[in-house]
């Protein structure tokens, strides 16, 4: 599953960032990722931080179809994987050169 982060300018909309949210269903070890959104004191959307993650109750056995399959929850492992900010330049979401210090929450 992806999610797809979108803007609006002059009238259009336009496709900002995109990112995994978890992948491999039907595998031993599928990957997830828990997404956080961060408040900004100088941009003007949040900051995005991936941290990986685990699927709650994830069982293999209980996967009937791995294509429509849904999480109930994704738990973050507090290990960031990706954190994104959103360059008003451009109006697109792009990693920084370091990723800021700050906790998970």
């Amino acid at each position: 599953m992806q999610r797809n982060y979108y803007t609006v300018r002059n009238n259009k909309i336009y496709l900002t960032f995109s990112c995994p949210v978890f992948d491999h269903i039907g595998e031993a070890n599928p990957e997830a990722y828990a997404i956080k959104h961060k408040e900004s004191s100088v941009r003007i959307a949040k900051d995005i931080a991936m941290y990986n993650g685990v699927i709650e109750d994830y069982s293999l056995s209980s996967i009937d179809n791995p294509n429509g399959y849904t999480p109930k929850n994704i738990i973050s492992t507090g290990e960031l994987y990706v954190y994104f900010i959103f360059d008003s330049s451009d109006m697109k979401y792009k990693t920084p050169m370091q990723s800021p210090t700050e906790d998970e929450n």
